[in-house]
């Protein structure tokens, strides 16, 4: 079973998001806050990061940096998920390395397939 860590700063997201997910077959872990989600990634090497931009304290892409400083980590693929659907913020993400960004609100079959694509399931 593949695992995915979801880092998000909002409870009742990551309920959702956990739903859905262990209903399709996934094991998931989740952190509302970054540098918990960072040590979590660190200890459980899941399969497939899900991390918001905006979250207090340190930033999704500041996230994403420090996952690309550890070596168990660095090669874990990353989704942003983010309610700025603002160009730019689309391109910086891509550009740093994630390999999709969500908006949110999203459709759920459009996440799931998402989320498969990057797992390749």
């Amino acid at each position: 079973m593949k695992k995915i860590l979801i880092i998000e700063d909002k409870s009742e997201i990551i309920d959702g998001m956990t739903d859905l997910l262990v209903e399709i077959g996934y094991d998931v872990l989740s952190s509302q806050f970054s540098r918990e989600g960072i040590e979590l990634a660190r200890k459980s090497k899941p399969d497939l990061i899900i991390s918001d931009i905006m979250m207090p304290g340190m930033s999704g892409f500041t996230v994403f940096e420090n996952l690309r400083s550890f070596n168990e980590t660095k090669d874990i693929p990353v989704i942003f998920l983010s309610a700025d659907a603002d160009q730019n913020q689309i391109e910086k993400g891509m550009k740093a390395g994630a390999k999709d960004y969500i908006i949110k609100p999203y459709k759920l079959t459009d996440f799931i397939n998402r989320v498969k694509i990057v797992l390749g399931d």
